[in-house]
């Protein structure tokens, strides 16, 4: 057990560690950045603990820090993590407070440190889960996607010059561009931009920038 305050390494329960995610797979628990490089597994008995105004709460077993809030983790910068959490402007007038109590909890259940795993996902492939929430994507993508262990599900651009961050940026513009609330009429559409020629694709973004 990690005393708050203080950073052990890894330490496992007697049921075993939890698995290891992949490093850039998920926000980091505390800024919200991609970029997570470590993953933290705390102790259940040990991560519950009370919010100001005295509500019951518990961290989850799992979480992944990007390598800034792992330095600020290591370094006692607690005031700074909390710092990161809170909104601007604060939601309520104990926020900062309620994130300090919870990082208590946090370093008391911590059961320490492990490096994330790089991923060794065929080159230009990536999960669609880190660029949308939009669970209908990887079933009208195109032939460049392709499913691999532990059931992760890949994509890659359908045009050789644009970028995934990009390929979204296309697709959703195109997609949402009536405003419609109906998920078949978004599904049709986004499946049509997909199905574009890259020129097609480069010509509507221009248009939107």
């Amino acid at each position: 057990m990690a005393e708050y305050g203080h950073v052990v390494r890894y330490e496992e329960e007697p049921d075993g560690p939890s698995s290891l995610g992949r490093r850039g797979y998920g926000n980091c628990t505390f800024c919200q950045r991609p970029d997570t490089v470590w993953q933290h597994d705390l102790n259940a008995s040990l991560s519950s603990f009370r919010t100001m105004y005295g509500k019951g709460t518990v961290w989850a077993n799992s979480h992944k820090l990007c390598d800034r809030c792992e330095q600020l983790y290591n370094a006692g910068e607690y005031a700074a993590l909390a710092r990161l959490q809170t909104a601007d402007p604060p939601s309520h007038e104990d926020e900062l407070a309620d994130h300090l109590i919870a990082l208590a909890a946090f370093c008391r259940a911590d059961r320490g440190p492990r490096e994330l795993e790089l991923p060794s996902f065929p080159p230009g492939f990536e999960p669609w889960e880190e660029y949308t929430g939009a669970e209908f994507v990887f079933g009208i993508w195109p032939e460049h996607r392709r499913a691999v262990v532990d059931g992760v599900e890949l994509v890659a651009s359908p045009w050789p010059s644009v970028d995934l961050n990009t390929v979204f940026r296309v697709v959703w513009s195109w997609a949402e561009r009536d405003r419609s609330l109906d998920v078949a009429v978004t599904r049709a559409a986004a499946a049509e931009a997909l199905q574009w020629p890259e020129s097609r694709a480069l010509a509507w973004l221009a248009e939107q920038d």
